[in-house]
């Protein structure tokens, strides 16, 4: 039986391919390592065998616990909650897989700490939540019944789902290199980011298409946001923004 056994295994956020169609099989004894450049994508295969990471698509099969469930929220978040239902008595905790904070749920008035619901929420007073991918692990709550020796915990599911308030998307501005915080609501919005080195300049075209009648004046932010990928220490995804630029226009036909 092999120890570990990865098939076509491969990740994207959102367009952007991160592992595409690795295959790979240990057998017991053997040694093996990985290597490429930087940004090949090392960083990102090992959370996929870890179970940091789900697999877009492929499978990676070893003893090992399931995904935690991770989201993609957007810059110019103001708030966060999660809500959890589970068939035995459970708890979570949840945050930024990059930076702070760390957060659990909390009980509702004199509900029990620890049950078959829970929830938990996050608004920074006067700011923003922190942007790029966001986890919520679940886990389960003793005491356990002593039918075994020593007491396990008991076989269960939960189901957990994260809500965030957010400046809505306008569809009437696109870029030619796409969103990559779209993937928040669709997974499969194209993004193709540019790479900008020291001392370099790229010009991005930005395309606004007027709706409404003559005489409408049309107020909006542009927002310029980085995409940070491999984050250590565990090769984490993350985005800043780093300009928001005004605009006006009226539509004159």
């Amino acid at each position: 039986m092999s120890l570990l056994e990865v098939n076509h295994a491969s990740k994207n956020f959102g367009s952007l391919v991160a592992v595409r169609d690795v295959s790979l099989k240990v057998e017991p004894g053997e040694l093996r390592a990985i290597i490429g450049p930087n940004g090949a994508g090392k960083t990102t295969f090992f959370n996929l065998i870890s179970g940091f990471f789900p697999p877009t698509s492929g499978s990676v099969s070893l003893p090992m616990a399931s995904y935690f469930p991770t989201w993609l929220v957007p810059t110019q978040t103001s708030s966060v909650s999660v809500a959890q239902t589970s068939t035995v008595p459970a708890m979570f905790d949840f945050g930024p897989n990059v930076g702070d904070p760390d957060l659990a749920s909390a009980r509702l008035g004199s509900a029990p700490l620890c049950a078959d619901t829970a929830s938990g929420s996050y608004t920074p007073p006067g700011g923003t939540v922190t942007a790029g991918e966001w986890y919520a692990a679940p886990t389960e709550c003793g005491p356990y019944a002593a039918t075994a020796s020593p007491p396990s915990a008991p076989a269960g599911s939960a189901s957990i789902s994260m809500a965030v308030q957010t400046k809505p998307f306008d569809s009437a501005v696109t870029s030619t290199t796409g969103d990559l915080w779209l993937a928040a609501t669709n997974p499969s919005a194209p993004f193709s980011p540019v790479m900008i080195d020291p001392g370099q300049t790229v010009v991005v075209d930005v395309t606004i298409t007027p709706s409404g009648t003559p005489g409408t004046v049309v107020t909006g932010t542009l927002y310029i946001d980085d995409l940070t990928g491999s984050v250590p220490p565990y090769g984490q995804l993350s985005g800043d923004e780093l300009a928001a630029i005004p605009y006006a226009y009226t539509i004159t036909e």
